[in-house]
């Protein structure tokens, strides 16, 4: 059964082309050094009423046991650092989810 890594923050509309860019960067690394992630995507959406941007992280393991062996390195932080810092104070966090099923087409 799969196992999904799911990252969610906010940002300053005035960052989130900043954030964009930075998460291209931190896919692109995903893509080569990163053969554990079957699956990864972002999506981002304009907060209603709001001058902030909400961002979804998702990463798809075989299992958790594939998950806990993927290696976090300093150039993985480096690459989160400056999506981070963009994060609006208190919005950023995350979770592992256990995929419980759903439809694919």
């Amino acid at each position: 059964m799969s196992v999904l890594a799911i990252w969610s923050w906010s940002s300053a509309v005035d960052d989130a082309d900043d954030v964009r860019s930075a998460l291209k960067a931190l896919v692109d690394h995903c893509e080569t050094e990163h053969p554990l992630i079957r699956r990864l995507d972002w999506f981002s959406a304009p907060r209603p009423e709001s001058s902030e941007v909400e961002f979804r992280w998702i990463e798809e393991y075989e299992s958790r046991e594939a998950m806990e062996s993927d290696q976090f390195t300093d150039v993985c932080e480096s690459l989160w650092d400056p999506i981070k810092s963009h994060a609006s104070e208190g919005t950023f966090g995350g979770s592992v989810w256990d995929h419980g099923g759903g439809i694919e087409r």
